[in-house]
């Protein structure tokens, strides 16, 4: 199993006043059985259910874990797109649970404290 994570840096303005973005791609290949124990945990704490300061940490920690430190937290809340965050973390949740034979259907609905 191979999971893939693509983190933007911003490098400035092109002479057409266009944004210049570095892109990186990272990849973890076969998580260990402790990702798994760690995407329960994840998924249990309610982390997808009430978005805090806490919970973006709880689930940003798990994807650096995941990805076995090849970028740290601050670099994945500095250059991973906002709008991606709970999809990939929940996407990356489901793909190691399913090895387990666990299937979640959909992204849990969070309420924003």
């Amino acid at each position: 199993m191979e999971l893939e994570i693509v983190l933007e840096k911003g490098k400035g303005i092109d002479k057409n006043n266009k944004p210049i973005i570095e892109k990186k791609t990272y990849k973890t290949f076969n998580p260990k059985l402790k990702m798994v124990r760690k995407s329960l945990e994840v998924l249990n704490s309610g982390a997808f259910d009430h978005i805090t300061p806490e919970s973006i940490d709880e689930i940003g920690n798990f994807i650096v874990e995941l990805f076995e430190k090849q970028f740290t937290i601050d670099e994945l809340f500095e250059e991973l797109p906002a709008d991606q965050f709970k999809t990939k973390a929940f996407e990356y949740m489901n793909t190691i649970l399913n090895t387990m034979g666990v299937k979640l259907n959909t992204v849990p609905q969070e309420k924003v404290e």
